[in-house]
Formats: structure tokens, sequence, C-alpha cells
């Protein structure tokens, strides 16, 4: 016994509206999800290009996290060949595959950052400008990936960390001590953030000349001393004596302010 078209027809009209229906609330639940960090954002088309068919075919059943970690394991021949293009192409494949996982953001920035621009001040090929450029486009990058990695990883005071030794490194021929302040205060109000980095905002803007930092030293002061790296802040003299580690800059910035940084912490 044959089914009458019209029913056939019917049927198909009821699934259609009924799909049409629930696409508004279909696309409204996945951005709340994504919103919410349950769900990843959707792969884009060039990451076949990048992973190839066998591991894009494993990212489509759901082993993101296990294609991104086999991924990492291959920047380290490069790296250690000193290929900082290839080391960052691999971990650009780990940030599509894995946005909120800070560690790859990190560990992508730190390369790109502070391994890319020491290599560059030994290449005995390169002219002392060319180097100096070199080493500025690489923290310029390096400060990019993890203002980018923050707008995935918004609490994680991990990535205000690297942000603020990148904008105060040596190696930076452009610091930026007020950012890295900022970077701190950020860095500080995130869930699980240690002590030291509201003092460090406080240090930062000492570093840079500001007058504001007595003010937020004066704040600090309620605090009480705190350990890094195994030593207890103290008093003026033990932190101005902490401070000759750190260098001549921070040790006559004690100096100058007296009893005003009976709270002040040099940098580890």
């Amino acid at each position: 016994m044959s089914i009458p078209p019209r029913r056939i027809l019917l049927a198909l009209a009821i699934i259609v509206a009924g799909g049409v229906l629930r696409l508004p609330f279909e696309q409204a639940r996945t951005r709340d999800l994504q919103q919410r960090c349950i769900l990843e954002p959707p792969l884009s088309a060039s990451l076949r290009d990048e992973l190839g068919q066998s591991f894009f075919i494993a990212v489509l059943g759901g082993f993101r996290s296990v294609v991104a970690s086999l991924v990492e394991l291959k920047t380290i021949r490069p790296w250690q060949e000193r290929q900082w293009g290839l080391v960052d192409e691999y971990y650009a494949i780990c940030n599509k595959l894995q946005p909120r996982e800070w560690h790859y953001w990190d560990l992508r920035a730190w390369h790109a950052g502070f391994n890319a621009a020491d290599n560059y001040q030994y290449e005995s090929v390169r002219s002392p400008a060319v180097k100096t450029m070199k080493s500025r486009q690489a923290f310029v990058k390096a400060i990019g990936l993890i203002e980018e990695g923050l707008r995935y990883n918004p609490k994680v005071y991990q990535l205000y960390e690297r942000l603020r030794l990148l904008h105060t490194s040596e190696l930076n021929p452009e610091p930026d001590f007020l950012a890295a302040s900022r970077a701190c205060e950020m860095g500080a109000a995130c869930p699980g953030a240690p002590p030291y980095l509201r003092r460090f905002a406080a240090y930062h803007l000492g570093t840079g000349g500001l007058a504001a930092a007595d003010g937020l030293v004066s704040e600090r002061g309620s605090d009480g001393p705190v350990s890094i790296g195994g030593a207890e802040a103290g008093g003026a003299g033990a932190d101005c004596e902490q401070a000759g580690s750190v260098g001549d800059a921070a040790a006559g910035d004690c100096a100058a302010r007296g009893e005003a940084t009976s709270d002040l912490e040099g940098e580890p």
C-alpha cells in the first residue's frame, strides 16, 4: 500500500517549518554556550589544510585537546633549530584549536618575544640597527598575542604576569612601565593571583618615574610583608638590599623614597 504524495509533502513541510522555527533558538543557545566558555568556537576552513586530513578528522571527532597537544610536541625540533616562524605557526594552530587554554598563548608569546629577540641580538650577520628593529618587532608581536589571549582568558593572572615581563624586559628596546603597572593591577584582580602583583604595580610606576607610585605604596602598606622566592620583604633596609639584585635603578628608587619604601619589594 503506497503512501499518498500529499501526506509525504505535508510531512516534509512540517519538518522544514519546525527546523526554521528552531534555528533562531539554536543559534542563540550556541552563542550563549560560547560566551560561557562551554562550547568552543567553530573551526575555520583553513584549519583543514594546516592540520592535514587525519588530524582534521580527529578534531571533528571531538579530540581537539589531544590534537593540540600533539601539534605542540611538533614545536620542539624547530625550537631547538631556532626556526621561530615554524614554532609560531604550530602554536597558532594550538590557539585555534584551544583558544581558552592559556598556556598556549603564554608559550607562543614567550617564544615570539624572549627567545626570538634574544636570538636576534646574537646573530653576527645583522647590523645593530637591524637587531634593534627585529627585537622591537618580536616584542610587539608577543604583546599582541598576550592581549589576544586575554580576550579568551580574561581572568587568568598568568597572562597578565607574562604581559608585565614583556613590557619590562631588558631585551625590549621600548619598555613600557605604565602598561606593566596596569597589567599588574588587572592581574591582581584575577582569582588566585599572588599578592606581589599589587606591589609590582607600584614598583613599575616608580621605575617609570611617576609620582603616583607614592599613593599606591601608601595604599599597599596595610597588606604587610610578602614572601617572594622564599625571602620576606620587611623594612626599608631589607627592601633596598633586595633591590640591589634587580639593578641600580631599583636601589636608587628605594633610597629616594625613604620611609615610603617600607613595603615596596624589588623584582625577584
